[in-house]
């Protein structure tokens, strides 16, 4: 596997479908067919669960996921990278905070040998961003703000220990 895409879930059965879409028409322009993407259902009291369980009957690349109870963002994707198999993982939300069609920028520069996380400033240049993110952060990759978008290495989170609170 290439690339695992990992989508924490909740509240989100109006926009996760595009999402998923937006991610697909990404990969599929820039030939990547070696992904799977993993919906962590975090307990949303909307239809998602059955919503995403749809999805992946039709596209086996798509699994989910599902927390017995409601344990915030950090720890579904947590579990989510637990599940991934990809020598790559970005993970994004189901909200158009981090837009798909910036997973090939990603990809190109963690082809290169790098494996980041930046959370851009809303309404910030690349100028403004503290230096630390100027060198993780891809000068093509816009500023959309909201949450972070992660580009790991699997290799890394083999060595990496969830800790139970």
């Amino acid at each position: 596997m290439d690339l695992s895409v990992v989508i924490p879930l909740y509240r989100s059965e109006n926009t996760i479908t595009p999402v998923i879409e937006e991610i697909r028409e990404e990969l599929a322009r820039i030939k990547m067919e070696n992904y799977e993407i993993i919906l962590v259902n975090d307990c949303s009291p909307d239809n998602v669960l059955q919503m995403t369980k749809g999805l992946a009957a039709q596209d086996s690349r798509i699994k989910v996921v599902s927390l017995a109870k409601n344990s915030g963002q950090a720890a579904a994707l947590m579990v989510g990278y637990h599940y991934a198999s990809g020598e790559f993982i970005v993970s994004m939300d189901d909200d158009y905070q981090t837009p798909g069609h910036e997973i090939g920028k990603l990809i190109i520069f963690g082809k290169r040998g790098f494996g980041c996380s930046f959370r851009p400033v809303r309404g910030a240049e690349t100028k403004s961003v503290p230096p630390v993110r100027q060198r993780c952060q891809p000068k093509n990759v816009r500023n959309h703000g909201g949450q972070a978008k992660v580009f790991v290495y699997k290799q890394f989170l083999r060595h990496a220990q969830i800790c139970a609170g």
